[in-house]
């Protein structure tokens, strides 16, 4: 049970019944057989058994669904014709379409072996170098072995090939195995590998024919690719096409990569303060498009410009002065005393640790676990001389009064000085250790104007040799070529909704601003509050308090809102909770909202915890704002007003979507989206250490009274695991219905689900999974309150913001800018296997504008594209909070920030109090007992926006 007990019927394991879509589509899965299986013409009878061997096991995935008591459909909803155009408008593209001539390619599976030491003894020891997650250090040595292993081979034989710089290899003719199967080569006897290995290094290269899937394909064969049918869908063409091209750019040394699609090159980077750089890149992938009249179905390159922070490549030394003394030239370490030794220890070690470091003179990397809580004088490895006496005897003079850096492994723990220690190179900054002004650094380098990512974009096109300009000689030896210019589309604009305050007073949106002035129209619906408290920090000007006190209060009441008491008092941060605990105990069944004015940067999360904690609703205001109040006034009454059970207005969206929007009653719409914490180290999860940082799944719904309301909350669980757990989404959809019912009366006949942040490969997860949790908890409702013929239509629908595509419109002067509000692309450059949607509701304000895309993977409704679409741009009109439209829908936007406020508020409640955690019986943290803890549901404020 999750959450507050609510009945609950158990999900079955989920096999699926694909029976009765094979039985409708019998060619289904022999085509996707086919597709994987064709070219194997150089060993026909490993072939045969190969198919024998697929039908044997597609006969018993058959049998397996035809047994299952469960059915669930992994079929995406077939895709619509586009919108009627209402404005057409000419959209350019970062999207390439490619030219294909049918090649048989050639897979094989490559494994790397390095090994040190005597064989068979002790001191042995063997690195797997395709093995666990790659990096561009160890990427850049298996490209270098895997193009000596093949060297003396080409001389001999004609062919081309492309590798993953891991663990698959492909090639436009078959390899003659004999000759290139197992290479052994000793690092001593090649001066570059003597550099990347040391000496006496064995290396074992072994190449064979690939044993998890076919071995050759038709570079022409889309059919498994690009079926609807999201089990029997292979990605591995569109992984090769990816894989192809970037070997010009990796392999001419130009760029460096961080997996298929993220490559990066060192020249023109930007030097930040503390050891930190930013490194232009590209954001490269390959995707089966709709196409045009000329090119109908199409393989696409898709390409972006990327910028993105990385740590310098230094010695150890250099690094931890620029992190302790940063902003001065050519810094150094002072001699530390006890105070300035802690001091040292608290600025760097939370940036060491998890960093990848080189000793010098050694070849091996390691990641550091942290530093040293004594200086060095104190310490020793083992048994082994202290530290300061035994690298002395080496001829290396380290700092006694510096600490060590740490490394655990299972065998123990060792210490190393900074002196013999260098940061490696291409690590990229965990967004977590950047300062706040180096994070506001890589934001305003990646906010270039349209004109300028669209120059870039062409010059990496160009630096990658994919343009048509120059003749690439591996994408020619595959039969492919890249279309010089990027896909041109007719897209169109939409109109915007009508924003109403009143039922008879309705307002015009300015389409190119998607803006409206809201004049002085009192809200739709006024909060009604008891007592409103403004605290504020004793560093605030009694007259700049005084002046903003009465401008709030004279601004929020020409809206409608009613106070009973105003209060303002002077109060510091920690007497902040006993000032809110106070009122709240003597003013028992009275609606309280607190508002705080300071500018500290924690309090913040503090009012939060308390919000959550003693269920008062609570805004916080920095002082800053205070003080040039005019320009955020209004922005300030609006959140007021929905923070206190009010609503601002109201959106009226196009005829099309009139009938089932919002304010019908009869639509429930759903978002919800994850927030991760960082990642375990490597050791740590060696070591097996339970992780004490949840993943936090946000939540939110228009199931308070007024129905275009929505409203949320948050739970936490497992961390890092991108698929919400199946018992929270079953338990809250029950909660949903339940605050549904209660204040409608009536149950919703159409439940749109719109989930953010996950990736096309994702998509099965979320339908066989998610939807099915979603379905058990609606039928657990029905089943609990005896309506047994309770079935709502369900739409599917996700958002997705963080992609690679970029459009543009061209002026007729020839300027590259922006796409206006309203701008929609729904064909030509979309999924062939689903409906997609690029829809732009918002207006720009700076840098180039990403538009959001949407994918429909249910659509029990029917919904046509005109409504879809209409829709969707309403619910971006719903944000309450300024008068325009913002980027995403409203149910997304808040489910992102209903989880970064969970996870604040758990990072606020167990700051420093980890061992405070309730547990279970086996050790791993109850994330139920704490979401019962800090969670809304069930509890006083469950039915208003309180994070807004």
């Amino acid at each position: 049970m999750v959450g507050r007990g609510h009945p609950k019927r158990h999900l079955n394991n989920q096999n699926l019944d694909i029976s009765r879509r094979i039985d409708e589509n019998p060619n289904a899965f022999n085509s996707s057989i086919h597709s994987r299986n064709l070219g194997s013409q150089n060993n026909s009878n490993s072939s045969s058994r190969n198919i024998l061997s697929q039908l044997s096991h597609d006969q018993n995935i058959q049998q397996n669904a035809r047994n299952s008591s469960t059915a669930s459909q992994c079929t995406i909803f077939p895709r619509l014709p586009p919108a009627k155009i209402q404005q057409k408008v000419i959209v350019k593209t970062n999207v390439y379409a490619l030219e294909i001539t049918d090649r048989t390619v050639y897979r094989y599976d490559v494994h790397i072996e390095a090994c040190s030491g005597k064989p068979h003894t002790a001191n042995a020891t063997k690195v797997d170098l395709c093995r666990g997650k790659q990096d561009p250090y160890r990427a850049k040595k298996c490209m270098l072995l895997i193009d000596m292993a093949l060297r003396r081979y080409r001389q001999l034989n004609e062919f081309a090939y492309a590798y993953d710089f891991s663990s698959t290899l492909f090639t436009n003719q078959p390899l003659d195995l004999k000759e290139v199967s197992e290479i052994t080569i000793s690092s001593s006897n090649v001066q570059e590998l003597q550099q990347m290995f040391g000496s006496n290094v064995r290396i074992s290269i072994h190449i064979s024919e690939c044993r998890e899937y076919a071995r050759s394909f038709q570079t022409t064969d889309f059919n498994s690719s690009i079926t609807p049918n999201l089990l029997a869908q292979d990605h591995s063409l569109r992984q090769f096409y990816e894989i192809l091209t970037n070997q010009h750019g990796l392999r001419s040394g130009l760029y460096f990569s961080f997996g298929y699609g993220r490559l990066y090159q060192e020249k023109n980077n930007i030097k930040l303060k503390s050891g930190v750089k930013i490194l232009a890149g590209a954001d490269k992938s390959v995707r089966f498009v709709e196409g045009n009249q000329t090119t109908g179905l199409v393989p696409a390159l898709v390409l972006d410009e990327k910028k993105t922070p990385f740590f310098n490549e230094e010695s150890l030394m250099d690094f931890a002065a620029e992190l302790y003394t940063p902003g001065i030239p050519n810094p150094s370490i002072p001699n530390l005393d006890r105070r300035k030794f802690q001091d040292f220890i608290h600025r760097t070690e939370p940036i060491i640790k998890g960093l990848r470091l080189l000793r010098s003179n050694n070849t091996k990397t390691f990641t550091a676990n942290g530093l040293s809580k004594q200086p060095v004088m104190y310490l020793r490895n083992g048994r082994m001389p202290p530290l300061t006496e035994a690298y002395k005897r080496l001829g290396i003079n380290i700092r006694p009064d510096l600490p060590a850096v740490v490394i655990k492994s299972r065998s123990g723990i060792g210490f190393f000085p900074f002196e013999i220690l260098y940061v490696t190179p291409n690590q990229k900054v965990p967004d977590s250790k950047l300062r706040s002004d180096q994070r506001l650094t890589v934001m305003k380098s990646s906010v270039v104007a349209p004109h300028i990512r669209h120059e870039e974009i062409e010059r990496h096109m160009a630096a990658l040799n994919l343009s048509e300009s120059t003749f690439n000689p591996i994408l020619a030896s595959f039969g492919i070529r890249i279309s010089k210019s990027p896909m041109v589309v007719e897209a169109n604009r939409r109109i915007p909704p009508q924003i109403s305050y009143s039922p008879k007073c309705f307002m015009n949106v300015a389409p190119d601003k998607a803006s409206w002035n809201a004049g002085n129209s009192q809200f739709t619906i006024p909060a009604k509050i008891d007592n409103f408290y403004l605290f504020y920090d004793r560093d605030c000007n009694e007259n700049v308090i005084m002046n903003f006190f009465h401008s709030v209060c004279s601004t929020a009441e020409k809206r409608g809102i009613t106070f009973n008491k105003k209060l303002k008092k002077k109060v510091c941060p920690d007497e902040l909770e006993a000032n809110i605990k106070k009122v709240v105990m003597e003013s028992s069944g009275e609606t309280n909202f607190f508002m705080y004015v300071d500018n500290q940067e924690y309090t913040h999360d503090q009012l939060k915890l308390y919000e959550a904690l003693y269920q008062v609703v609570t805004q916080h205001v920095k002082y800053s704002t205070v003080r040039n109040v005019s320009h955020s006034l209004e922005n300030i009454v609006s959140k007021m007003n929905v923070k206190n059970f009010g609503h601002n207005y109201h959106t009226v969206p196009e005829n099309y979507a009139i009938k089932r929007w919002l304010s019908s009653g009869n639509t429930l719409v759903i978002g919800y989206d994850v927030c991760h914490p960082e990642p375990q180290s490597a050791v740590e999860r060696r070591l097996n250490l339970i992780s004490t940082q949840p993943s936090v799944i946000g939540f939110s719904f228009n199931a308070a009274k007024e129905p275009e309301t929505f409203i949320g909350d948050y739970a936490f669980h497992e961390p890092r695991q991108e698929q919400v757990t199946s018992s929270i989404l079953e338990s809250r959809m029950f909660h949903i219905l339940k605050l549904f019912h209660e204040m409608r009366s009536k149950l919703p006949t159409l439940i749109v689900v719109t989930r953010d942040g996950v990736s096309e490969g994702q998509h099965k997860m979320v339908m066989m999974d998610e939807l099915e949790a979603l379905r058990a908890g609606i039928q657990n409702y029905a089943d609990f309150y005896k309506k047994p013929t309770y079935k709502p239509k369900i739409v599917l629908l996700i958002a997705v913001k963080r992609h690679n595509k970029r459009f543009f419109i061209e002026t007729k002067k020839g300027e590259i800018q922006n796409c206006l509000p309203g701008t929609v692309i729904d064909h030509t450059i979309t999924r062939v296997d689903a409906t997609e949607i690029f829809m732009q509701s918002h207006k720009v304000i700076k840098g180039t504008g990403k538009i959001p895309a949407y994918t429909i993977l249910v659509n029990e409704a029917n919904m046509e594209m005109d409504e879809l679409q209409a829709f969707i741009n309403a619910l971006c009109y719903s944000h309450q909070i300024i008068t325009s439209a913002v980027s995403l829908p409203e149910p997304i936007y808040q489910a992102d920030e209903w989880a970064k406020r969970g996870r604040n508020n758990f990072r606020t409640m167990y700051k420093q109090k980890l061992d405070k955690l309730p547990r279970k019986p086996n050790g791993k943290v109850d994330w139920d007992e704490v979401t019962n803890k800090l969670c809304y549901m069930d509890r006083k404020l469950e039915l208003t926006r309180s994070n807004a």
